[in-house]
């Protein structure tokens, strides 16, 4: 059961990899500011990411420490240790992580699996929430 568990997941978040057109940026230290421009989708694979954008298409991260801000008009999907996420969520949004802080409007889905989640008390969530960890104090 584990083994199918764990195929089903990397099924998720690397299935869009294969189909798509995508730029990827790797490095402990990857910084991606709004004088940037993608037109494909975004994979960022790193230590520590910061990134303040406007992306019209999916963004994927696998990180260690996640800062991500700005608005995606796709979905957002993240393996991350520690997450700070905020703006405005078009797309659905699939995080699995440690430690992970919401401060989005959401316009679909939200599903989110970490040791500690924490969701602003005043976000806009307009699709279905599946929340699932100790919430911080």
């Amino acid at each position: 059961m584990k083994k199918y568990t764990i195929f089903v997941i990397s099924l998720l978040f690397l299935l869009p990899l294969s189909v798509s057109a995508f730029s990827i940026k790797t490095g402990s230290n990857i910084n991606v500011n709004d004088q940037e421009k993608f037109d494909e989708n975004l994979y960022l694979i790193g230590g520590t990411i910061n990134l303040n954008n406007i992306l019209k298409k999916d963004l994927f991260i696998i990180s260690g420490n996640s800062n991500v801000s700005g608005e995606f008009a796709e979905d957002i999907q993240a393996i991350i240790g520690q997450l700070f996420l905020s703006g405005k969520l078009e797309g659905d949004t699939r995080l699995i992580g440690g430690d992970i802080n919401i401060d989005a409007d959401t316009q679909k889905d939200l599903f989110v699996v970490g040791g500690k989640v924490n969701i602003s008390p005043n976000p806009v969530l307009n699709g279905s929430d599946i929340v699932t960890g100790k919430p911080t104090k």
